[in-house]
């Protein structure tokens, strides 16, 4: 992204690491969220993990509230393989397959079966994922069981749990294979080990699917891919 190449040939025109941190190394994944970013050191370097932008709900992990203009570490996780994030909510895997959460949790979208924000990194009870992506309010997570696990606001079908209400435990979704998973603000897509692709969640503008203009609070058949 543009956001990537400018920080990468900042990171390369500066010594702000061995100004703020106790490692030296360069971004191994950036991810830009609605109101942070989420930026991961490569592995090599101790996969530390460091976030910047708004911190209304506690999303940067740092156990304020303050937002941050530079990227600040995040203590207590490390080894981290995979970062995702909702609108106001962040995640980490590291590479035992442990779910980090943290930020805004009023529908749950933290799956630790309580609607208290988080303002620090929090293992979740979840374990073997591989992925972790968030909508306006909601997560989805990818086992490396090939499962797929949903938590929060589900006003529009978007966790798929065939009911419109809303989960503050990751409940498992009825796809089996499942291979990738992708989520917007109030949809959600599951790719499977076949190449089918399943679609959930908000569907007024036919997003999903041309057939059913309404809102799919189930996985529905989209489309295969090649």
């Amino acid at each position: 992204s543009k956001f990537g190449n400018e920080l990468e040939e900042y990171y390369k025109n500066s010594n702000y690491f061995l100004q703020i941190s106790s490692y030296e190394g360069m971004p191994h994944s950036i991810l830009e969220a609605m109101n942070h970013k989420l930026i991961v050191i490569a592995s090599e370097f101790g996969g530390n993990y460091e976030l910047v932008g708004n911190n209304d709900f506690g999303q940067l992990g740092q156990n304020d509230l303050t937002s941050y203009d530079l990227p600040s570490l995040v203590n207590n996780i490390s080894n981290i393989t995979h970062i995702g994030a909702g609108e106001y909510h962040s995640f980490a895997i590291d590479d035992n397959e442990n779910l980090f959460v943290w930020g805004n949790n009023s529908s749950g979208q933290l799956g630790l079966n309580d609607l208290d924000n988080r303002l620090v990194p929090t293992l979740s009870s979840l374990k073997k994922v591989v992925d972790c992506q968030g909508g306006a309010a909601h997560s989805v997570f990818l086992t490396s069981e090939d499962e797929v696990f949903v938590s929060g606001n589900n006003t529009y079908g978007q966790l798929g749990n065939g009911s419109f209400s809303d989960e503050i435990s990751p409940v498992k979704i009825d796809v089996q294979g499942a291979k990738s998973i992708s989520v917007s603000q109030y949809t959600s897509l599951i790719q499977r080990n076949d190449n089918s692709v399943f679609g959930f969640g908000n569907n007024t503008e036919e997003q999903l699917s041309s057939t059913n203009g309404n809102l799919i609070n189930s996985p529905e058949h989209i489309s295969d891919l090649n």
